[in-house]
């Protein structure tokens, strides 16, 4: 299909529809009607993105969603923190830090404003996505479907209804912004658009670096758009690079990415870039439920889904090359999605998990636009049936957002799904084994644990190394398995001896109090920093090696630093009578909530028997009214500290 200049820019000869757009504007200047049919669209689009998401406002805190809602992930949740400081500890992107830090200080800990503020990002970026499809058909009703197509598109279910999604959130909203910027710049000519794009891509830089991808697309935008001469190429280039260079030397400065798992060949690297896109394409074309419950390559490692993937990719390219010739415009949006799509594609390694159902958010935002278009162009060509079938599809989409949203409910709910979809996915595995644990469902979670383990390791005597203490031993096929599951080397420690703690934990919940010593200390083989080894270890040595279990906790604080560690650590401290120590200890584990009436009465008593009978009063009286369990200890010390201080005060 041939398509002029003057259609490009959104002419008269942009079809009959855009003809309707041209007489309708026309109208509604000479009226002054501020509400036309289109803008109206435009709400009731708005309304349907917020009511679609509208129970994700009850949905509560899920996986990184706690780190955020303490400001841990934030730089501490002080402003300069989280402008400076890597974003849940790994990436350098501050204005995503600073949206959480805004909800951060304004709602604490109440979920339901942060999933609206994460709504209604959606919902905006629903109206950007229209706006774009209206600047590159020249026809608003194209614009109001990209907005429809936007606001139900499966690829933003992650992104929209999980908290911890915000990132491209935000992306699907400020980078199609750029994008149509950008386009009325090259329609227009008109100098405050591109100041404006450069702003916007400065923005979209500080969200998540991976947006400078869209760079690549730029040059394709222009042939569509634009005129190419040698000055506009010059000044756009010029322009562009001006945000692109700040923010690559702010970067520089604070950025803190974590280790990042190179393939050990080029056919390992193959693999990673086919098995990714073979599972987007199940995300992004054809949604099925499994991809947004799905954290790892585990599942397409085989040959035949490695083919599938790449052929999907390969055609893709193939398929923009060929519409290029002729249809500039819509070869430019696609070429503006495989742009997007590159930098999480695993072309280049990435620094975490190397797939995420929130991660194409942005990418979906122009398979929107294009589906929109190409309704468009099929109804103008009369061929209402291929017009038809896109509006199946995008109808389609909404099903199947409604279908897998709830996914994200819980976060017992989303890992049991990960543990359904996606069965070796380590993450997955460690917090569905974590959660039997917590129900005490020990054998549960041995088999668990024995049955993940078992296909890790298949073809090696892990048993008996765990058994004795001595760690894992992995071959190059285990190892491959490990980083299809994290991508990050920094990481991989973590999560094995994760797996292997769990194991240990449910076999001293089953009474193996010596095999779960033996594993524990396996799991500090693999990470002498696993935190809650350190502290297992801790508790079965204080029965006997109170000085071995004050170095354990002490260690395990250092690592991680919790309430129980602080607590345990000032309960030892205090039996071997070292009480200003224990008072310390206390005192930690009550930073990390004093709502705990019980740990006050323990800083009491320490305080106490040091001597600083202030102090002691001071720690008594604030456990008044908080939640205490042994009432008679309480009523006992708080007496015997009254009678000392009656004492002080006679002798005084």
């Amino acid at each position: 299909m041939n398509v002029s200049a003057d259609a490009r820019r959104g002419g008269p000869d942009a079809g009959a529809m855009g003809d309707t757009r041209d007489n309708t504007a026309r109208k509604s200047k000479t009226n002054k009607v501020f509400f036309t049919p289109d803008r109206i669209a435009y709400v009731l689009v708005f309304v349907l993105a917020v009511a679609l998401y509208y129970r994700s406002l009850y949905y509560v805190a899920v996986w990184d969603d706690h780190a955020l809602m303490t400001g841990e992930a934030l730089g501490g949740g002080t402003f300069w923190g989280a402008l400076t400081k890597p974003f849940l500890g790994q990436y350098y992107r501050p204005l995503t830090s600073l949206s959480y830090w805004f909800d951060f200080q304004n709602f604490r800990s109440n979920i339901f404003l942060w999933h609206q503020s994460s709504i209604l990002l959606h919902a905006f970026g629903a109206m950007v996505a229209g706006m774009l499809g209206k600047a590159v058909s020249g026809n608003k009703w194209v614009g109001v479907l990209a907005a429809a197509a936007f606001a139900v598109q499966p690829s933003q279910v992650a992104a929209a209804a999980w908290v911890g999604g915000r990132t491209d959130v935000l992306s699907a909203l400020v980078v199609p912004l750029f994008l149509l910027l950008t386009v009325k710049f090259f329609q227009t000519d008109k100098g405050r658009y591109l100041v404006g794009a450069t702003l916007v891509l400065y923005v979209a830089a500080m969200v998540k670096e991976q947006n400078l991808a869209i760079l690549l697309a730029v040059p394709a935008l222009q042939a569509a758009f634009g005129t190419p001469t040698r000055k506009r190429l010059a000044v756009t280039a010029t322009a562009l690079a001006v945000p692109t260079i700040v923010f690559i030397a702010t970067w520089l400065q604070y950025r803190q990415y974590a280790s990042t798992t190179f393939p050990p060949s080029i056919v390992e690297g193959i693999a990673r870039v086919g098995g990714c896109a073979a599972n987007y394409f199940f995300l992004l074309v054809a949604p099925t439920s499994a991809p947004q419950a799905t954290i790892s390559l585990a599942n397409f490692e085989s040959i035949g889904w490695i083919a599938f993937g790449m052929a999907v990719l390969v055609g893709s390219l193939v398929a923009v090359w060929l519409v290029y010739k002729k249809d500039k415009v819509l070869a430019a949006v696609g070429a503006c999605a495989l742009a997007l799509y590159f930098p999480v594609s695993n072309a280049i390694p990435m620094p975490s998990l190397l797939v995420g159902p929130y991660r194409v958010a942005t990418v979906g935002a122009l398979l929107a636009v294009l589906a929109a278009m190409l309704v468009e162009r099929q109804w103008a060509n009369k061929r209402p049936a291929v017009a038809v079938a896109v509006g199946v599809v995008i109808a389609f989409w909404a099903w199947a957002t409604h279908r897998d949203m709830d996914v994200w409910k819980t976060e017992a709910g989303f890992f049991q799904a990960v543990a359904k979809h996606d069965p070796h996915s380590i993450i997955g595995q460690l917090n569905v084994v974590s959660s039997l644990i917590a129900d005490r469902r020990f054998e549960e979670a041995f088999s668990a644990s024995e049955a993940y383990l078992g296909w890790l390791m298949e073809g090696s005597d892990w048993r008996a190394s765990l058994d004795a203490g001595k760690g894992l031993t992995m071959n190059a096929r285990q190892s491959r398995r490990l980083e299809y599951n994290t991508g990050v080397r920094i990481l991989d420690t973590k999560y094995l001896s994760g797996v292997v703690c769990n194991r240990a934990t449910a076999m001293s919940g089953l009474g193996q109090t010596k095999q779960a010593k033996a594993c524990f200390e396996s799991a500090l083989q693999i990470d002498p920093k696993c935190a809650p080894a350190l502290f297992a270890l801790g508790d079965i040595a204080t029965p006997t090696d109170k000085e071995l279990a004050v170095r354990l906790f002490k260690k395990a604080i250092a690592v991680r630093g919790v309430m129980a560690e602080y607590a345990h650590l000032g309960a030892i401290l205090k039996d071997l009578g070292r009480y200003e120590e224990a008072a310390e200890a206390y005192r930690g584990a009550l930073k990390r909530g004093d709502w705990l009436g019980d740990l006050w009465v323990d800083l009491a008593e320490s305080e106490d028997m040091a001597g600083k009978s202030l102090l002691a009063q001071e720690a008594i009286a604030a456990a008044e009214g908080k939640l205490i369990a042994n009432k008679d200890r309480f009523k006992e010390i708080k007496d015997r500290i009254s009678r000392k201080s009656a004492t002080l005060k006679s002798k005084g």
